[in-house]
């Protein structure tokens, strides 16, 4: 039961902080032509966060799912 829980926040932790990574991201590209150096982002690796935040964001989905089946799996049925 205890590493469901740590599956949990870590699913949760991990889908916040993608999606917010994505949303960041996209809102700053989105902006206009120079918002992305204006606020710190390389043109050319821009690309690569956005990756890297839909992975974190589809890793904490799935250890979300994860973690769903196993707090079911360890829950008493209803005979015993």
């Amino acid at each position: 039961m205890f590493f469901t829980r740590v599956g949990f926040v870590i699913a949760w932790l991990s889908f916040i902080s993608g999606a917010l990574t994505v949303v960041i991201l996209l809102i700053t590209l989105f902006a206009g032509d120079q918002a992305p150096e204006a606020y710190g982002f390389d043109p050319k690796t821009a690309g690569k966060m956005l990756d890297r935040g839909a992975y974190t964001l589809l890793f904490g989905v799935g250890l979300g799912i994860l973690a769903e089946i196993s707090k079911r799996i360890a829950a008493p049925g209803p005979n015993e």
